[in-house]
């Protein structure tokens, strides 16, 4: 049994505690099903612990283990109903573990874990039955909608007679998942690159061919400002838009693909060049969704169309066409049709705050400060009536920078940044965007906080064990940061609350008595020195006089000859 980290729960003690709760696999209360959760950061699995746990669906997690070793010795002694694993981790990796799994007979179901750019694995997930698959960092309600088809499907598995036996073919949820992720990184303009037709349609799994390929971006609105609409009325009136695209263009393209993220929908198409009244007919298309939503009451749909791209090598460029065209509705006017190629813009005066800024006053817990400079920006862009799609561009690297941040700490993990990304996009006028914004920010930056002040010690307690284990290695701040993935000014401050001291201090004096103890065995000084991480004799003496007040080998007779 591998302990790679120290927050693996032995197999026996996972045995024992089955055994006292009466649970084996002959023994199936039809209510509870048995979940493991993978990954090598222990953070995230006590995350996804708290989500399970706090769900309310019918679950009981058995047991946390950080490599696919580990796993596949509880899954082999304890067939749990569910496996949660990322691919990436120690011994041996996700895609080997279900391989392994499968291998056995075992068709429990997986829920994979995986980040925008590990596509090789998420195919090789896909095609051993892996039915569920989420992007990181993990949105705890898609986490969880996985968790309750999974449950449904079992549950119907029960009532059709008990078998557990379930087809291993690729289901949509975890195809789509996969192709969702291309228009995420398009939509939000994240610098991806788009070599050929062949290697996208690898990656992403579509079947675009060589032809133009067109983005739209739209946002639905209420009419009137004052107007609260239920979340399923929204979501109807979506369902309506989508079920228009699909019978305008059905037979009419070689691929498309939607996606929707509340009140924003992503729309990407691939047609044969030759069919020109695609291109001329987008007006009439949006005319029909506008009437639609008129019979459904007070709402508007704002389209922004990008110009054809002629290869999918222009595919992002387009793509981000269409998002600067959908910034600039703000001013232009709700509800309208927004043609990317029929815009210009001016030079932008003024620049958005700088990354490092931004994690200067993070990681100093400055909230306050950040909230300060940032209104004092969007001030200055006021008076100067800075372009709206300047202004969004803003917002936007600062939503970058604070998504780029949470997404390093598992911790942060239930901090919504989205909430800003959506804010963004879906704010009918300027003055509304700048108040829901800052106020979202407010609350976002206090949530980090809240995330900072409530994680516990655990980080200082592994590193202060890693630093005893390892007190003969040259230990800098960064090896030991790197060890429990903190960054070394977080871990620098964490340790001096948690400690009373700083890094170099504390390990100093942990060598020193170290050393001591080590001083009243028969062990010569050279090998004294260097099980304390020093060696070099001559600057270990100088420092323990320091410390101590006599040389090494004085302390050591001073000792005897008690």
């Amino acid at each position: 049994m591998s302990n790679c980290r120290p927050f693996i729960r032995d197999i026996a003690q996972v045995e024992k505690s089955l055994r006292l709760r009466g649970e084996t696999d002959t023994i199936r209360s039809h209510v509870m099903y048995k979940i493991l959760v993978v990954d090598d950061e222990f953070r995230v699995c006590k995350m996804l612990e708290k989500f399970i746990n706090k769900s309310g669906l019918d679950l009981q997690v058995i047991a946390s283990v950080n490599n696919g070793k580990d796993a596949f010795e509880i899954i082999s002694k304890e067939s749990p109903d569910i496996v949660v694993t990322d691919i990436r981790m120690p011994i041996f990796d996700g895609i080997e573990l279900v391989k392994r799994v499968r291998a056995a007979g075992n068709n429990c179901d997986f829920i994979f874990i995986s980040g925008y750019r590990e596509f090789e694995y998420a195919h090789s997930a896909i095609s051993y039955g892996v039915r569920h698959y989420l992007l990181k960092p993990i949105n705890k309600q898609d986490f969880l909608n996985s968790l309750t088809k999974i449950i449904q499907s079992l549950d119907c598995a029960e009532n059709a007679g008990g078998s557990s036996d379930k087809p291993h073919n690729v289901l949509p949820s975890a195809t789509l998942g996969i192709r969702h992720s291309l228009l995420k990184a398009l939509c939000r303009n994240d610098g991806i690159t788009l070599t050929s037709i062949e290697e996208c349609n690898r990656r992403f799994l579509y079947a675009f061919r060589e032809g133009r390929f067109q983005v739209f971006t739209g946002v639905l609105d209420s009419g009137n400002e004052r107007t609260d609409y239920l979340s399923s009325t929204l979501a109807g009136a979506m369902d309506n838009i989508i079920h228009i695209l699909n019978k305008f263009y059905a037979g009419r393209l070689f691929e498309k693909e939607y996606y929707i993220e509340d009140r924003l929908l992503f729309w990407l198409i691939n047609y044969d060049p030759q069919n020109t009244d695609l291109e001329n007919s987008v007006a009439h298309v949006f005319g029909e969704i506008n009437q639609m939503l008129d019979r459904q009451g007070d709402l508007r749909f704002s389209l922004a169309v990008s110009p054809p791209a002629k290869c999918i090598q222009e595919l992002p460029g387009a793509a981000a066409l269409a998002a600067d065209a959908l910034k600039c509705r703000i001013r232009i006017g709700n509800g309208r049709i927004i043609f990317a190629d029929t815009l210009s813009y001016p030079d932008a005066p003024l620049a958005p705050m700088q990354a490092e800024t931004v994690i200067k006053y993070l990681e100093a817990d400055d909230m306050e400060a950040l909230l300060t400079a940032f209104g004092r920006l969007l001030e200055q862009s006021r008076r100067q009536t800075l372009h709206p799609k300047y202004k969004i561009d803003i917002l936007l690297t600062l939503y970058k920078t604070l998504e780029d941040y949470v997404s390093k700490y598992s911790y942060l993990n239930e901090v919504n940044t989205d909430a800003l990304y959506k804010v963004i996009l879906t704010a009918k006028t300027e003055q509304s965007m700048d108040s829901a914004f800052m106020d979202t920010l407010s609350g976002l930056l206090s949530h980090i906080v809240s995330a900072k002040q409530n994680v516990d010690m655990l980080p200082i307690k592994n590193a202060k064990e890693y630093i005893s284990a390892h007190i003969d290695k040259p230990l800098t701040l960064l090896d030991v940061a790197d060890h429990v993935h903190l960054t070394p000014n977080y871990f620098s401050t964490l340790f001096k609350n948690e400690t009373g001291s700083n890094y170099l201090d504390y390990l100093i004096a942990l060598r020193i008595e170290k050393a001591k103890e080590l001083l009243l065995t028969e062990l010569p000084l050279s090998e004294v020195c260097k099980r304390v991480g020093y060696p070099d004799v001559k600057y270990f003496s100088k420092i323990f006089k320091k410390k101590v007040g006599l040389k090494p080998l004085d302390y050591k007779k001073f000792h005897h000859s008690l």
